[in-house]
């Protein structure tokens, strides 16, 4: 029996990029507060962790409303408090690992988590035996027909020449400020012999289509 886009709720975290992903993906999603623990200022410690404890109850009541046979996570300070919930209420749980390193999120949680679906082998020496299933990395059907484009075809579909060198930068979801400031800090004399595709995310936007409008027309072509 398929499952319907109903069948399927996303918990994430408000402010977060999901907020407009995944409405658009035409999923229903809840919010709950969440933030880093690790990597962050003491202050911010304090300040996360309680969030987390709050959202315990948010999270168990979105549960208690959604009735969820199967909880998947993906990582981050937002599963927590919904691991948590979902271990209590007897729901079983599966982790998806797409690094091969695990970071601190990933590890405490396997522990609520009745297996880890990995993209490579390598990320079992991370786990207790028996703990991870290599599943490799899922691709989206639209993304499957992008990778059989011929080189040609490629090139065409971003306007590209081929007889200059394509650098391609990107960061996370959201972006990354520091890689983004630092192509932007060289980008004329980069433009002089590569063709660039610039991944800035949300974050800095206004700035990158700001320094982009500063180019010349020529630079423009290649950028």
């Amino acid at each position: 029996m398929g499952l319907a886009e109903e069948d399927f709720l996303w918990i994430g975290t408000a402010g977060q990029i999901e907020e407009s992903l995944i409405p658009r993906a035409g999923l229903s999603l809840e919010t709950i507060a969440a933030g880093p623990i690790v990597g962050v200022s003491w202050p911010n410690k304090l300040k996360n962790a309680t969030k987390l404890i709050w959202s315990l109850g948010t999270t168990n009541r979105i549960m208690g409303r959604f009735k969820p046979d199967v909880l998947v996570m993906t990582g981050g300070s937002v599963n927590v408090p919904v691991a948590m919930v979902a271990r209590l209420r007897r729901i079983p749980a599966l982790i998806y690992l797409p690094d091969i390193e695990p970071g601190m999120a990933i590890r405490r949680l396997s522990q609520l988590s009745e297996v880890v679906a990995a993209t490579a082998d390598a990320s079992k020496a991370f786990f207790s035996p028996g703990k991870v299933e290599v599943t490799g990395y899922p691709i989206r059907e639209e993304l499957r027909r992008a990778i059989r484009l011929s080189r040609t075809e490629a090139l065409a579909k971003f306007d590209l020449l081929p007889v200059r060198t394509t650098l391609m930068v990107t960061g996370g979801s959201r972006g990354a400020r520091s890689i983004n400031r630092a192509v932007m800090s060289v980008l004329p004399q980069l433009l002089r012999s590569y063709q660039i595709i610039h991944l800035s995310g949300s974050l800095d936007w206004s700035e990158v289509q700001a320094n982009a409008d500063m180019l010349t027309e020529e630079q423009r072509d290649y950028y």
